[in-house]
């Protein structure tokens, strides 16, 4: 069984059937990408544990899995521990899904994390908020970027707050928490790809990320190497798999985000499941040389896996995620789009793993307000990073909006 069937959920689908096994999936729009794939689907929340159970109980599943969705996890859990299937448990996956959890633990455990505090009420947040000058709230629990706000006034937090608050579930609480402009360092941010092997954590992709510039809270570029010659990936690394290995989480796959501050990688998010938007089903396969997918769907079997297979002729040391910008079809804050061109031939392209462009003719096209409305993508690989830049020059030369 899989829990959630939308775009970024259908390569795991796939590799499920390649695989040789039947596919259950449950996800809440009827025409779910991954339905196509599952020989039975169901159109139900992911969020709905109970329901989710029941579907499980009478398809009588041997293993049930999720990727690329942290609201998908906690329900993943309940149901294996209802039916005794491999699981880290219900604990991790709060754990890996609750900002406040996730920034308690790493105190406890020595790790960095920005000061927060979590609010359930807005005068929490103006406490928090007395003798900074600017703080960063998020809902507890929710994905894309939705919710998160950089907050400079007063009046601004009393504004956003019950924003924030409405993407959350459960306890419905907000972190608030410093902004960190990187002190003595120069604040980059990156994201770290992993899996778990009988709880040892193993690292396999590292990018490199660039914000849009109205919206620092929503990535546009991801640079993905494992090798750096400004920044310590050897330190970093290690500290990473410390950290994943702290939660005493055993299989499954990790999707990690840290910010440079004063010298230091702390972490912002940690999930016990992979990167969005295709990385692990696309990028993490290219830098690592691992089948990450496969690995993860045989442990959520029970099956044992004892070392981490790597395949060299599948490597490749570059790779690319880079989001659109709507600046770069239109001078326009916003316009209507008139025609898309260029996507076939890009999508040719031997070196370029996915594009897309999320809206159609007709459409409004402008900024991006998070990470589910940006307007589209590509994914690439390349040998070196001339090779990557001569890539992503002739993607922006040949997609073009009108």
């Amino acid at each position: 069984m899989m829990v959630a069937g939308g775009r970024f959920q259908v390569p795991m689908a796939k590799k499920i059937k390649e695989m040789g096994h039947r596919l259950i999936c449950t996800n809440l729009y009827e025409d779910s990408p991954a339905f196509a794939y599952a020989d039975k689907s169901y159109v139900v929340n992911v969020l709905d544990k109970e329901k989710n159970l029941q579907i499980a109980k009478e398809n009588h599943i041997d293993a049930i899995v999720s990727d690329q969705s942290d609201i998908s996890m906690e329900t993943l859990a309940y149901v294996a521990e209802h039916l005794g299937l491999p699981t880290n448990g219900l604990h991790i996956a709060e754990l890996c899904s609750d900002k406040a959890k996730m920034r308690a633990h790493c105190k406890e455990h020595g790790f960095f994390v920005p000061d927060f505090r979590a609010c359930k009420t807005v005068e929490e947040a103006l406490e928090f908020f007395q003798n900074r000058n600017k703080i960063v709230i998020k809902p507890q629990n929710s994905q894309a970027s939705r919710g998160v706000f950089f907050i400079e006034s007063a009046e601004q937090l009393r504004e956003k707050f019950p924003i924030s608050q409405s993407f959350t579930h459960g306890d419905r609480l907000v972190v608030a928490e410093e902004y960190m402009d990187g002190g003595t360092s120069d604040g980059r941010e990156f994201t770290v790809d992993g899996i778990f092997i009988n709880g040892k954590h193993h690292t396999l992709a590292i990018s490199k990320k660039v914000q849009y510039e109205h919206n620092p809270s929503i990535a546009r570029e991801l640079i993905f190497s494992m090798h750096d010659d400004v920044y310590d990936y050897d330190k970093f690394i290690a500290q990473n798999n410390r950290l994943m290995e702290s939660t005493g989480a055993q299989m499954g796959m990790s999707h990690n985000e840290y910010k440079l501050h004063n010298g230091e990688f702390y972490l912002v998010e940690m999930s016990n499941r992979g990167g969005g938007n295709g990385l692990s089903s696309l990028i993490v396969p290219i830098i690592s040389g691992v089948d990450n997918h496969a690995i993860y769907i045989r442990q959520s079997l029970g099956e044992k896996v004892n070392e981490l297979a790597v395949d060299e002729d599948r490597k490749h040391p570059y790779a690319i995620l880079k989001f659109f910008d709507h600046k770069q079809f239109s001078g326009m804050e916003s316009f209507v789009i008139q025609s898309i061109e260029g996507v076939e031939e890009v999508a040719a392209h031997p070196n370029i793993l996915d594009v897309a462009i999320n809206h159609k003719v007709g459409d409004v096209m402008k900024k991006a307000e998070n990470g589910t409305n940006r307007p589209g993508f590509f994914m690439a690989f390349a040998d070196s990073m001339q090779e990557l830049e001569e890539i992503e020059n002739f993607v922006n030369h040949t997609i073009k909006m009108r």
